[in-house]
């Protein structure tokens, strides 16, 4: 279950009642008559009431389409959109029907279908199917795959086939391999674009390295992951052997499996981490302040004795092999945990992967906080300087090969 607006209604009432009484103080009444003083007290809960309302679930988000909420301008901002911030609240959603993960006409099925990768391309994936309405998140892993070819799958719900046939593709163990890496997508149209433009170079996967959907952790932009998601679904690989395809339509390809790695605006958090932030031990998803992010509850790139963790037990940073030469590490800079611990994970990390034979040889490192910035800012100054005083001299001496970094 996320940590959506469904966790907070106490809340949004409290606040009402709280709201309505210096509303209630400014407004004239005689005081020697209760029913003055009733009808100003409803007076008063109503236009508290709508404010609450009004504002309730509210999702503040840059470089966003603007198809529910209210858009306008940021100077300074390096894309000059016509709109590229976006602020909707519960009420503006229902008003554009926005309000449910599930475009119109589709609901008979699932809203999405998405892959995200599991230890290894070559024979593992896992299946995401979120719900329509309450939001739940069916992730389903699936092992034992056979590398370097097509796996179809569908969904079915109380054994009814609910959802058109699906097809992705395993990593072969050796030859070419491609993976498409890029960062700051955004739910927009421009980054709509560029996906489709990459999915034509034939990806085995897609790797975001960081601020995603830039949810900026909000649990009320729950509808932003709604417009990311709903994109993603459309962008597939489409055959080269259409002979051999000869089932598939135009609308149709290969889906291509997302490795996401943590950035600012999918946390919500610039200041360094002392400790390990939303750690599994303080995580409590029915208890407001204790919810991990949006991020953590809608994809999984782990698996834990053959199931994929619940929420509370997901990681930062994980790693990803393809085929037999490459090991692709997504970690977390600086963000979710301090760089120290992350560089303290990779070691057991690569004993626990210890058993592929043979070994892998080469090494990516995916990461979004550069350890050399383009920007002037102390704040980011000072977080790149955390990581280059750890990783270059604990990580990057083991001869990682490519490092690609974001922000």
């Amino acid at each position: 279950q996320l940590p959506t607006m469904w966790t907070y209604h106490g809340q949004v009432y409290l606040s009402m009642l709280i709201g309505a009484l210096p509303i209630m103080v400014t407004l004239k009444f005689n005081s020697d008559s209760f029913v003055h003083i009733l009808r100003s007290f409803l007076i008063a809960l109503l236009i508290a009431g709508v404010m609450s309302y009004g504002l309730q679930r509210s999702c503040i988000s840059i470089f966003a389409t603007i198809d529910h909420g209210v858009g306008v301008v940021l100077a300074g901002t390096p894309v000059a959109w016509p709109s590229n911030y976006q602020w909707s609240t519960r009420l503006t959603r229902a008003l554009t029907f926005s309000h449910r993960p599930c475009e119109p006409g589709s609901v008979d099925g699932p809203c999405q279908i998405y892959l995200t990768a599991a230890n290894n391309l070559s024979s593992e994936i896992i299946i995401n199917v979120p719900g329509d309405y309450s939001r739940d998140v069916h992730a389903a892993f699936v092992d034992g795959l056979t590398p370097g070819a097509v796996v179809e799958f569908w969904i079915l719900a109380d054994d009814k086939i609910v959802s058109d046939v699906r097809r992705f593709r395993t990593v072969p163990l050796s030859g070419q391999v491609t993976i498409a890496v890029g960062g700051d997508a955004g739910a927009n149209d421009l980054g709509q674009r560029v996906s489709e433009q990459v999915a034509k170079y034939d990806p085995y996967a897609a790797v975001f390295a960081g601020d995603v959907s830039y949810d900026n952790s909000l649990i009320g932009c729950a509808c932003i992951w709604d417009k990311f998601l709903s994109n993603w679904d459309k962008i597939r690989v489409k055959p080269k052997d259409t002979s051999s395809s000869a089932s598939l339509n135009d609308s149709q390809g290969y889906m291509i499996p997302l490795i996401f790695t943590t950035g600012n605006h999918d946390l919500g958090v610039n200041a360094q981490p002392s400790r390990q932030r939303y750690d599994s031990h303080d995580c409590d998803m029915s208890v407001m302040r204790k919810l991990r992010p949006l991020y953590f509850g809608y994809f999984a790139f782990e698996v834990h004795d053959g199931e994929v963790p619940e929420i509370c037990r997901r990681s930062n940073n994980h790693l990803h092999v393809l085929g037999h030469t490459t090991f692709l590490w997504a970690l977390d800079s600086d963000y979710g945990e301090p760089a120290q611990s992350t560089a303290d994970w990779i070691p057991v990390a690569y004993y626990r992967a210890g058993g592929l034979e043979p070994r892998p040889r080469r090494h990516m490192a995916v990461y979004h906080m550069p350890m050399y910035p383009g920007l002037s800012s102390p704040g980011i100054w000072a977080q790149s300087t955390r990581l280059r005083e750890v990783w270059e001299r604990d990580l990057f001496a083991k001869s990682v090969s490519i490092i690609i970094d974001s922000h």
